[in-house]
């Protein structure tokens, strides 16, 4: 159902059937004690390669090695979590002579090219005690919130395609081939990739959607958001109108019927085929033409967790094991894509499961693949080629046709798949009634369990020595090897191994080329090896009989190799190797950029390089492939570096936009050149950015100010930047100078206290942070009356108050006494910490000092004369010292006027107005 790998340690297991292997076949188990691991894979030199779903893979030197190193180490990358990991892994199809092998992971970081942050982090964290970790079977979290199978949750990733570069023994550079397949949720993540026999990668993955219901898209992570699904039309809780979760399967549908501009296709639920030097789509994919680059990679989609498949020998059909979701598991056959005028292939997901509709999606995509009926092609649905029902739980985990020949007839060409959640691997005998080379396919849920129990808890079948069936056992950390002999027999075949003898090279002709099968192992101590060796390519092994052999080339060309080792028993394996007599290695040049080159954040970077080879002349473009890395280093004098791949070029021509980056930081260029022999060239070139000094200051001078993510220091502070590169500047508020509590007010170049800034060009600036002292500064003035008498004295009272945090010193006071008010005087008088002056006559015209919740009141006195008009009063201001800023403004003024009332009998001898 719903888990394939981590997910499966804590499934309840279904009873399995045929626990025991059939008569006169044994399991062996001839590597031991890894951890998760994801499979096994041979070289034609006799090394084993066993991937761990943590992003380890381990090399040994053969099946007998009990010492095995590490070949690559991708764990910092790998969001190992659940049934994500590094899951797909594959041998060049020349190698070693072809140096690379190729990885595909749930990749910890953005989720497309771009998108990663500067310097570069994992984007989800590590297992720390007291996590689940253990329980979900990885070394990586998701913490909760967004909690990993939470609806509207799900720590969102991508995945990757990549070609690792082997040096040494050990894999080295990374050239990211394809970076795609948003996953929200933990399951349905990535899985294989595999070569065709025509030179094309193709690799899969899954919808990245919910498996506890039907998830049409209804829940979005806000917080990473779907930027791979496309818009959505109408509400997006309406399973009608939205195009997110297992939908996504459906992406080729939903352009084609929305034709909305700004769709981008995307690669979830999908099989790809691409170059494996450059990750484009091959040439001759049905949509090849497309004007989108994942467009023209598609061979195949709609498919929910196509977790494993395989490529039939002798042809280029792919074998998709999808793993389904409540009833029904698949087996789809995508015929050889490499044939004139292939057909798309849509396998309906979540349109269909098995063979008929899905009951849990109705929405209009649905709908028009309903209609269109079930013949196959876009906008139509193939159906599978087998399929099984289950009432528990149940997922494919691994395919592989048997092409060997020690296995009882009835086996011969037929197709194993396992299911790890049942224990079970499967057998499906080949029959072709029709004889069109096509298998037949069984009844549905009529293939013939062959072995079972909790040693068979496979995540990857594949052939290996002696044409036997291998499995990687997830539960037991064993690669297991079933061989058959007959009854009471114990002989396993033995392995065989062919390579270059130490010391010689298959250079220009005429040449005589040495090669050797000591690398060739038999696990039945006391068993005789014998070779016998093909070196005229004509499928007789009657050119040699030692363990090591050697052939004259009198002219240049391609040749094929062949050594066949037996046992004394029976046992036989056949190893093969093609070389290239007269092939010499090519060279080339880096013409652009040079390394004078001083590059600023966002610059279009030239990248263009010759070429030459003795027997091709100048390389063709998909052989020249450059990879960019950004150098994060600790001092200025660029030391110290940690290394980060930005992205994977090809061609003689191409060009990238400078990152952004922060000082120090330097850009390593490097441009490998391989001849159709795997014979290379490699140069590289360094370019360093062009930089600014900024200065961090405030107003007033001495606040704290941070830079770049570190702790606030006093300002001012000096840095260097990479021109238009983005840096960070904080204002922390409030904080405090000499007693005194500052707030930020505003940068120099109007941004927020916290925000992104850059320097557009060399040079120095300064960028300023203003702050200001809050106050809370307020004056009342109140008389207690409405009416004043003439020829008496009125009083009237200013109360002058700080409710901040800071201690107000200088706060001017005034006051101004209206018309037909004579003899005014003041007084004050203040709290305890906070003065303010003794008085005076005339108008206030005063400096107070407040502490922080001082007081002081004020009072004046007037004389209102007998030829007053017709109202009096007094108005009061208050005024912050400098630097300040008044939290209420309006609340530092204020005025009182009162209605005259003319008193006849103290007239002063004056008349009252008529």
């Amino acid at each position: 159902m719903r888990t394939l790998v981590a997910g499966l340690l804590a499934l309840v297991v279904v009873p399995a059937l045929g626990q025991s292997l059939p008569a006169g076949f044994r399991r062996t188990d001839p590597i031991a004690n890894r951890t998760l691991p994801v499979g096994v894979f041979f070289a034609h030199d006799g090394r084993v390669f066993v991937p761990e779903k943590s992003g380890l893979v381990w090399v040994y030197q053969n099946l007998l090695d009990v010492n095995p190193q590490v070949f690559a180490d991708l764990r910092d990358r790998v969001h190992d979590n659940w049934d994500r990991g590094l899951l797909g892994f594959a041998l060049d199809p020349g190698f070693p002579e072809m140096p690379y092998v190729y990885v595909q992971y749930a990749y910890n970081g953005g989720l497309f090219p771009g998108s990663d942050p500067v310097p570069w982090v994992p984007r989800w964290p590590s297992c720390a005690p007291g996590d689940l970790c253990g329980v979900n079977g990885g070394t990586d979290y998701c913490p909760s919130p967004p909690g990993d199978t939470t609806n509207g949750g799900g720590c969102v990733i991508g995945a990757r395609v990549s070609r690792l570069t082997v040096s040494g023994g050990v894999a080295g550079d990374e050239q990211v081939l394809v970076e795609d397949w948003y996953q929200q949720f933990p399951s349905h993540s990535i899985g294989t990739i595999a070569f065709g026999p025509d030179g094309y990668l193709y690799a899969g993955g899954g919808d990245g959607a919910s498996f506890n219901g039907h998830d049409y898209g209804q829940w979005g992570n806000p917080s990473w958001p779907d930027q791979r699904s496309p818009l959505n039309p109408g509400n997006p809780t309406d399973p009608a109108t939205n195009h997110g979760g297992s939908l996504r399967s459906q992406g080729l549908e939903i352009e084609a019927q929305y034709n909305a501009a700004g769709h981008d296709i995307w690669l979830d639920g999908a099989i790809i085929r691409i170059d494996p030097a450059t990750g484009a789509g091959a040439p001759g994919n049905p949509l090849a033409t497309d004007p989108q680059a994942n467009a023209r990679r598609i061979v195949a989609y709609g498919l929910r967790n196509p977790f494993r498949f395989t490529l039939r020998p002798g042809t280029g059909e792919v074998w998709v094991g999808d793993v389904g979701e409540n009833t029904w598991e698949e087996i789809n056959r995508i015929p050889d894509p490499s044939q004139p005028n292939p057909v798309l292939q849509n396998f309906g997901w979540p349109c269909y499961e098995g063979r008929g509709h899905h009951a849990g999606f109705s929405g209009p995509i649905c709908t028009a693949l309903y209609a269109a009926g079930d013949t196959g092609g876009r906008t139509r649905q193939s159906p599978p080629w087998y399929t099984y029902v289950h009432s528990g739980s149940s997922d494919i985990t691994g395919l592989a046709f048997y092409t060997g020949t020690s296995y009882p007839p009835q086996y011969h060409d037929s197709l194993f798949f396992a299911d790890n959640s049942r224990t079970i691997i499967f057998n499906i005998p080949f029959v072709d009634a029709n004889a069109d080379g096509i298998p037949d396919a069984p009844a549905d849920s009529g293939a013939t369990a062959f072995y079972g129990g909790g040693n068979a808890t496979a995540v990857h079948l594949g052939t290996g020595p002696g044409g036997d069936v291998f499995f990687a056992n997830i539960n037991t950390g064993k690669i297991s090897r079933l061989s058959y002999c007959g009854g009471g027999c114990t002989n396993v075949a033995p392995s065989a191994a062919v390579a270059l003898a130490a010391g010689s090279v298959a250079g220009g002709a005429p040449r005589t080329v040495a090669f050797s099968a000591a690398n060739s192992v038999d696990a039945n101590a006391g068993d005789v090896l014998a070779y016998a060796w093909d070196l005229d390519g004509d499928g007789v092994f009657d050119d040699g009989t030692a363990v090591d052999a050697s052939r004259f080339y009198a002219a240049d060309g391609t040749h094929d190799v062949a050594m066949q080792v037996s046992d004394n028993h029976g046992g036989v394996d056949v190893a093969r190797m093609r070389i290239t007599v007269g092939n010499a290695a090519p060279s080339v040049a880096i013409t652009s950029p040079a390394s004078s080159l001083a590059w600023a954040s966002g610059d279009a970077v030239a990248l263009a390089a010759t070429s030459s080879d003795a027997e091709q002349g100048t390389l063709p473009d998909a052989a020249l492939a450059w990879q960019v890395y950004r150098e994060d280093c600790l001092a200025p004098d660029f030391t110290g570096c940690s290394e980060s791949l930005l992205g994977g070029f090809s061609g003689a021509s191409t060009a990238f936009t400078a990152p952004d980056a922060a000082f120090p930081a330097y850009l390593r260029i490097v441009l490998t050149g391989t001849d159709s022999g795997g014979l290379t060239d490699t140069r590289e070139v360094s370019i360093f950015p062009l930089t600014a000094q900024v200065t961090l200051a405030s107003d007033p001078a001495g606040l704290a100010l941070a830079f770049d993510g570190g702790a606030p220091s006093a300002s001012p502070s000096a840095h260097t930047v990479i021109v238009n590169a983005n840096f960070a500047v904080a204002a922390p508020s409030p904080q405090s100078l000499a007693g005194t509590q500052y707030a930020f007010a505003s940068w120099s170049d109007g941004g927020a206290a916290d925000h992104l800034a850059h320097v557009a060009a060399a040079g120095a600036s300064t960028l300023v942070a203003s702050f200001v002292a809050p106050a809370d500064l307020s004056l009342a003035l109140d008389d207690g009356a409405t009416v004043v008498l003439t020829g008496r004295r009125h009083a009237w009272t200013i109360t002058l108050a700080d409710a901040g945090v800071n201690a107000l010193a200088g706060v001017a006071v005034a006051s101004l006494a209206t018309a037909g008010l004579d003899d005014v005087g003041w007084s004050c008088s203040a709290t305890p910490g906070s003065s303010c002056g003794a008085g005076g006559s005339g108008d206030i015209d005063d400096v107070a000092d407040l502490a922080s919740g001082g007081v002081a009141t004020y009072v004046v006195d007037a004389y209102v004369r007998a030829d007053a008009p017709s109202s009096v009063g007094v108005s009061a201001s208050a005024q912050v010292p400098p630097g300040y800023a008044n939290a209420s403004p309006g609340d530092d003024s204020a005025s009182d006027v009162d209605v005259v009332q003319y008193d006849l009998v103290f007239r002063d001898g004056f008349d009252p107005p008529a």
